[in-house]
């Protein structure tokens, strides 16, 4: 039979090209189509987990502050107080400052404002829970500084969604005091609501630490402290009976989390406009405790330069007393030689090295206190300190060489030109520190921080994650390509044969029919139709479906073709089990009956044969009786309720079914039947499975071998038409049972797509 497919007399080899990669084409088409099922089932499971992750996931949101750090210009101070205040502001490398917003110093005093270390969340259902109370409008609760202390009024309504102890939506708890051992940081409590504004705390075991009431402190009573539970909650709105999760966070670990959720940027190169960004689950805590950070850092930038020059003043003030009595003690030693010995002239020479060795005195004075206030704060080996040291060595070099000039006049005027250098340099000294100071005073009064807050924190109105439309995509956009590459796996993992044309092409086997699936057998199959006819067979039951037709279309094809062989028995087989040869076997005796001829059906499975129950008759008396005991089987065939047609059951089980068949008798017994019937039709067992169906084939003019369409292997059916061979049987054709109709049908018979489409 050749299957119908369009063909040409004599394409051209452009259109051959042009109609082959059309075909690829629509085959991958087809394939797609027929696992239509299977791709919708993995898109729709994927789409549905995209909305679940929408609805499970607790959303997180996003606040963002920018500041800009300037850099110090000089006041006017002078140069040693402009580089003093510089120590914090522009001196200091923007990434320094970056290091500074995320150090415990500022992070560490935000946690302790907000009570961060403490986390109190209601107890929701696992998995659903969270999503159902945010569905329902659940409102978080935090620790503010500005909340009073007064307990908040329980007055959670009545008749809301109550399930065992978990929260729904709307419940809220705020904790202002936890205290716990040391042994019990990071470990999770419960919090049970009772009724009266009460409350039981309670571990992970259930036992009861502590019953309290809200507002008010409540305490274990433990002597020691290192063994004291202590708690405070401020507000407990939620019914009797729900529990929420209470955990004291060690400080470490809360200031950790807190720098992990914060993120800090330069905004451009070199710009000093810097952006923090903190995230969270709760919009208005993330805002709070963000302008906190900021508000924070730029009170410690201020008030480390407030403390920078109060060290600096603090040292100038120790050093006035002991510059101003030093200064009082050489001018009165000055007044008294000049009452001694009374009014002495320096010359020109020695005035001009007098004013040079004040001069160096008092640089060399102001050089030693520049070096003590530096050695406050740097070592020895520091670039200032050591640049303050090489000018005082070379200052005191200038210096010596004066003094060993001053040492050569005489006595007098030495005496007079030292006591006078002392003076000189003591007020030049004094008025300088003096003056200082004085600078000093009024730059720690104007001080101002380096950090400006261009932008403050708002509220976020939509979360930043999940994002639902792009997740929703995502799942959509993954679920299409798994189920595209579930529906290639699945053709490429079917192994039967489907594509008549490859039996052809492949093991030069005619394919006289293809048969389609149908529904209404699998109802039969399994007892399920509701027509309980007195015989249980498609072609009796609804004669015009598809596959009925086909069987016909194969009647047809064995009766034109009958005359060619040695006589009228129909051998069918198949290669392996459960393919539908007892159903192909039933039906084409139906069709044969019908038509007016006469048509015996023998059950020849004499291992496990069940046409018997078809037909509502018992397996026993039937062929195996009539081989053991010698007979011929006339005793043995019986009218079926079906005109024109008798059935051959298969009769107990023999011990050696093979035996019985290799002995005269069977082909006596077929012989037999073979006159007295039109059409002879034996179904016959598996040819792979055991060596009856070999036997049998020596008395058939007609063997055909039945396969299922995707089930049975190319190899397995070579070894079959092999099996045959080898036994001197000869296979008519292959009838492909049970195609599923769809596009891809066009490979499989397109005539029996083309006319159910009709």
């Amino acid at each position: 039979m050749k299957i119908n497919r369009p063909e040409f007399d004599n394409p051209s080899s452009g259109r051959n090209a042009d109609l082959q990669q059309g075909l690829d084409i629509w085959q991958l088409w087809e394939t797609l189509w027929d696992s239509k099922w299977l791709i919708g089932s993995i898109l729709g499971l994927f789409m549905l987990l995209g909305l679940l992750y929408n609805f499970l996931t607790e959303p997180i949101y996003s606040a963002d502050v920018v500041l800009q750090i300037e850099e110090l210009k000089n006041t006017g101070t002078g140069a040693d107080l402009g580089e003093e205040l510089t120590v914090q502001g522009a001196g200091s490398p923007l990434a320094a400052e970056l290091q500074i917003l995320k150090s415990r110093l500022i992070l560490g005093d935000v946690t302790d404002t907000y009570k961060l270390d403490i986390e109190a969340t209601p107890r929701y259902f696992p998995v659903f829970g969270g999503g159902i109370a945010r569905w329902r409008g659940a409102q978080p609760a935090f620790y503010t500084p500005s909340q009073s202390n007064e307990p908040s009024a329980n007055n959670f309504p009545e008749g809301g969604m109550t399930f065992g102890n978990y929260a729904w939506g709307g419940e809220r708890i705020r904790v202002e005091e936890f205290n716990v051992p040391a042994g019990a940081v990071d470990k999770k409590f419960r919090v049970t609501a009772l009724t009266g504004d009460k409350y039981q705390l309670t571990n992970k075991l259930g036992d009861v630490i502590l019953t309290g009431t809200v507002g008010q402190l409540a305490t274990t009573g433990e002597a020691t402290e290192d063994r004291r539970f202590s708690i405070l909650i401020a507000e407990l709105y939620s019914s009797p009976g729900t529990q929420f999760n209470l955990v004291k966070k060690s400080r470490f670990n809360t200031i950790a989390e807190l720098r992990d959720n914060l993120r800090i940027a330069e905004q451009g190169d070199d710009s000093g406009i810097v952006k923090l960004e903190l995230r969270g689950t709760d919009p208005v805590q993330i805002v709070a405790v963000l302008n906190s950070i900021t508000t924070t850092y730029v009170e410690q930038n201020r008030q480390q330069k407030i403390g920078t020059v109060q060290k600096n003043l603090e040292f100038l003030e120790q050093r006035l007393p002991v510059v101003k009595s030093a200064l009082e003690t050489d001018e009165n030693a000055l007044n008294s030689v000049r009452l001694d010995r009374g009014s002495v002239d320096l010359t020109l020479e020695t005035q001009s090295t007098l004013a040079r060795i004040v001069e160096l005195e008092a640089t060399l004075r102001g050089l030693d206190l520049r070096r003590q206030e530096l050695r406050t704060r740097y070592t020895a080996q520091h670039r200032s300190v050591i640049s303050v040291d090489s000018q005082r060595a070379l200052l005191k070099s200038e210096l010596e060489e004066l003094e060993q000039a001053v040492n050569q006049m005489p006595e007098t005027q030495r005496q007079i030109l030292s006591l006078t250098r002392n003076v000189e340099v003591n007020t030049a000294l004094y008025t300088s520190l003096l003056t200082r100071a004085q600078e000093l005073k009024i730059a720690m009064a104007s001080a101002n921080s380096d950090i400006d807050i261009l932008d403050q924190a708002t509220a976020a109105t939509k979360p930043i994650k999940p994002r639902k439309a792009a997740a929703f995509v995502i799942a959509t956009a993954l679920g299409l390509a798994l189920g595209l590459f579930a529906a290639y796996l699945r053709s490429a993992l079917i192994i039967g044969v489907e594509d008549p044309n490859e039996l052809e092409k492949s093991l030069s086997m005619t394919v006289l029919a293809t048969i389609p699936h149908s529904a209404i057998q699998k109802k039969i199959s399994q007892g399920k139709h509701e027509n309980q006819a007195h015989v249980q067979a498609l072609a009796h039951l609804h004669s015009a479906d598809l596959a009925v037709e086909c069987i016909r279309g194969l009647r047809s094809t064995l009766h034109f073709s009958q005359d060619k062989a040695k006589n009228n028995v129909v051998l069918i087989t198949s290669a392996s089990p459960q393919v539908g040869k007892s159903f192909v076997s039933l039906n084409l005796a139906i069709s044969f009956a019908n038509s007016g001829k006469r048509v015996v059906l023998i059950d020849a499975d004499m291992r496990k044969g069940r046409l018997n129950e078809s037909f509502f008759k018992p397996r026993s008396p039937g062929l195996s009786e009539a081989l053991a005991k010698g007979r011929l089987v006339d005793e043995y065939v019986e009218r079926t309720k079906i005109k024109n047609l008798s059935f051959v059951a298969t009769g107990a089980i023999p011990t050696n079914p093979s035996e019985l068949l290799l002995t005269n008798q069977f082909l006596a017994l077929v012989d037999n039947l073979s006159i007295r019937f039109d059409h002879v039709i034996i179904d016959a067992p598996p040819v792979l499975a055991v060596a009856d169906a070999a036997i049998m084939g020596h008395a058939a003019g007609t063997t055909l071998v039945v396969i299922k369409s995707g089930v049975n292997p190319l190899r397995e059916i070579e070894q079959c038409k092999n099996r045959l061979l080898q036994n001197a049987v000869r296979v008519r054709g292959v009838v492909v049972n049970d195609v599923v109709l769809s596009r891809n049908s066009r490979s499989a018979g397109g005539y029996i797509y083309q006319y159910a489409s009709v």
